[in-house]
């Protein structure tokens, strides 16, 4: 299996809130580095312990202005799409597809 890409901060990522609305977001830290994570010794179903990170986004709530126009919102140790898939979470732009949320799971209210 072939190491992930690397997070770097000023990375584009999307962003998926908890209600799993999508973002565009801008990565603004990283915590940690991409690693691999062996189940047993020789594994070959090796699987890439991705980072989390923190980041900021454009809030989707279109109520939410000021004087700058849109407000942006920040998120903390926010963990891979493939560590979590109910909301709180990113990825890469190229993996939004695979990533989204299947849309009768999506919640409407927190």
């Amino acid at each position: 299996m072939e190491k992930p890409r690397e997070p770097k901060v000023g990375d584009a990522v999307i962003y998926f809130d908890t209600l799993r609305r999508e973002c565009p977001a801008l990565l603004t830290a990283v915590h940690g580095e991409v690693s691999s994570s062996q189940v047993a010794f020789g594994d070959p179903t090796q699987k890439w312990n991705i980072p989390c990170v923190n980041l900021v986004y454009v809030t989707p709530d279109e109520g939410k202005t000021d004087s700058w126009g849109r407000q942006t919102d920040h998120a903390s140790s926010c963990v891979h799409a493939s560590n979590q898939r109910v909301g709180y979470y990113w990825c890469w732009p190229e993996e939004v597809e695979t990533c989204r949320p299947e849309e009768d799971k999506v919640q409407t209210q927190r």
